[in-house]
């Protein structure tokens, strides 16, 4: 086997005689010491060299003989290997002093390229060396490429596509693949929609990854949409090491054409993307939502006392804050670390949560008084998730160690528990009682009805389930995360479902951030009304006025016909209507006899 010095004077005569280079396409490895231009290897273009960094202090030289108006190539092949090396490399004249040029990013991630055209024959240097702060020793590689490289061509993305003239449509339901490549590029992508939608975009860099050491420049990648006008409408970034995918959703107000902007930074021929589109969640009834409260410091669980104020735990602030119905804040108790919120029948607010977890006496329950001192009820919870007044004033709180569901009299005396985690999901998470005075139960995966010690599904399958609520006439509302979107944006919503868990409304309404909790609003005089609360990450919002048309808003239900329905159940009156007279009659959960007559009593027929 030749010795590397005599491998390299073999591939400088085949070079120099004109015939193609022997070897050229194997790597010549480095021969020690060549730290300096004198004791430099020899390199050709269009061959490949390779070397390690043995220390923080090694460079390592290479020298190349070349004709005027020769174009010299230095291709860096490193950083993209996952080599510990961070390279940089630097031409020089032939006096090894001179620096003709440094080395840019942008073709091949953080990994070095140069291009330089000899205005003269004669010697030229290459030198490179690691960031003082990366890898060295057999882990920190390189090879040199001393030959042209080029951006290479996609079919499915087919340059020049960056400018809105030259936009590649990406229709809904489709994806394209393509390169953000050299440094700089930027792909333009055209979406046609026919009506106003919302429009659902994700960007995938699958396999690519973050350099280890903090001196690399990071690897993001990005996007932006705007409309036909250049208005930005949307935008997001991610560091390509974090994951592999990041989606956004946008609202195309009218039906034309939207325009995607995606690029990666630092750019490179090895570093694919791709890019698709679809529609996403549509505008629901309760959309838009708007802001009650805004800059809290994380808001979680919220309750509606007998006035139609609003209770809202701050758990960044330990405190309990009262939001007046034109959205004044005030201190309402210090001192809580409160997770769930509840008013019992006399008024007073009860409470749940603890500084710590999660072992017993963590967690307590809490009353608190209309001036904001509160006492201890008990303090045998070790993860207090979930809390729910009964009519009758007991308290039934949802435990996350051991998963239970425990009962309590209303003076915090335990009187029973029952097991739940043969349950879906990962625990309690929300308890509410619904307008027919039956318990219900939430997980972070499924709803159930509580009722004689027997947990009965209602919804299943539901993904980040973050709150629920009931409204007068029993449909059922649900907060869900982000997480529903299959995507990472932060957005979530709120769908309707009716008292059977049948979905009416997907969305009802979308939250610009991910909900925590929902609660239904009240009157003055303590009776419930249609504005619909929830919390998000700093704010406390609510859905647009008007949307919650309550089972018999669309007119009177005549006595003759809730006669009938008696006579014949469940073929006269429709399902709204039996629950809308159920409502306003004796709430026991079912339409009867009872609600019959105080309907009567309403229309006079009868005292």
């Amino acid at each position: 086997m030749p010795s590397a010095k005599a491998t390299s004077l073999l591939l400088l005569v085949a070079s120099l005689s004109g015939v193609a280079p022997l070897l050229a396409q194997d790597p010549v490895p480095e021969s020690e010491p060549n730290d300096t231009p004198a004791t430099a290897d020899t390199a050709v273009l269009g061959g490949r060299v390779s070397g390690h960094s043995d220390h923080s202090e090694d460079v390592d030289y290479w020298v190349l003989q070349v004709n005027a108006g020769d174009t010299i190539h230095v291709d860096v092949d490193a950083n993209e290997f996952h080599s510990g090396i961070v390279p940089s490399v630097v031409l020089f004249a032939g006096d090894g002093v001179m620096q003709l040029m440094r080395g840019s990013w942008g073709w091949d991630g953080n990994d070095q390229y140069l291009v330089y055209v000899a205005p003269s024959s004669g010697t030229y240097y290459v030198s490179i060396a690691g960031s003082l702060e990366a890898g060295h020793g057999p882990g920190a590689f390189y090879t040199i490429n001393f030959r042209p490289t080029h951006c290479p061509v996609i079919a499915a993305e087919q340059e020049p596509n960056d400018s809105r003239a030259t936009a590649k449509p990406l229709s809904l339901g489709s994806s394209v693949t393509a390169l953000s490549c050299p440094l700089g590029d930027r792909d333009l992508y055209r979406i046609d929609v026919d009506r106003p939608m919302r429009v659902a975009v994700e960007m995938r860099t699958p396999q690519q990854w973050r350099p280890t050491f903090g001196d690399a420049v990071e690897m993001d990648a990005s996007f932006t949409v705007f409309s036909a006008d250049s208005t930005v409408t949307a935008g997001t970034t991610m560091g390509m090491g974090a994951r592999d995918s990041m989606r956004l959703e946008f609202d195309a107000p009218r039906a034309g054409s939207y325009f995607v902007s995606a690029t990666t930074y630092l750019g490179g021929f090895r570093f694919t993307y791709s890019l698709s589109a679809e529609e996403g969640a549509r505008f629901g009834p309760g959309d838009p939502v708007t802001a009650v409260a805004d800059s809290l410091g994380f808001p979680y669980d919220i309750a509606v006392g007998g006035t139609g104020d609003l209770f809202v735990s701050e758990l960044e602030q330990g405190r309990i804050v009262k939001i007046s119905a034109t959205g004044a804040v005030e201190d309402f108790a210090r001192g809580l670390y409160a997770v769930n919120l509840a008013f019992d029948p006399l008024g007073d607010l009860l409470a749940v949560g603890g500084q710590s977890c999660c072992r017993p006496g963590d967690g307590a329950i809490y009353r608190i008084k209309p001036d904001g001192r509160y006492t201890v009820l008990a303090q045998d919870l070790a993860a207090p998730r979930g809390l729910a007044a009964d009519p009758d004033g007991s308290i039934w709180v949802g435990e996350g160690f051991p998963q239970s569901l425990r009962h309590y009299d209303a003076t915090g005396r335990f009187i029973a528990s029952y097991d739940v985690s043969p349950l879906r999901g990962w625990g309690p998470t929300v308890l509410a009682f619904a307008t027919s005075g039956e318990l219900y139960l939430a997980t972070d995966e499924a709803i159930y009805r509580f009722k004689n010690g027997h947990f009965t599904p209602v919804l299943e399958d539901v993904l980040d389930i973050r709150g629920f609520a009931f409204d007068a006439g029993g449909r059922l509302y649900v907060a869900l995360g982000p997480f529903q979107s299959n995507g990472f944006g932060p957005e979530g919503r709120i769908d309707r479902y009716d008292r059977n868990g049948t979905i009416r409304d997907s969305p009802f309404a979308r939250t610009p951030s991910e909900p925590r909790r929902i609660a239904f609003g009240r009157n003055q005089d303590g009776s419930s009304n249609r504005r619909l609360f929830f919390t998000d990450e700093i704010s406390v919002r609510e859905v647009r006025g008007g949307s919650i048309d309550l089972p018999g808003d669309h007119g009177p239900i005549g006595h003759a016909r809730a006669m009938r329905e008696l006579l014949r159940p469940r073929s006269v009156l429709e399902p709204w209507e039996r629950d809308a007279l159920d409502a306003s009659g004796n709430q026991n959960g079912r339409y009867d006899i009872g609600d019959l007559r105080l309907l009567l009593m309403r229309s006079g027929v009868t005292r």
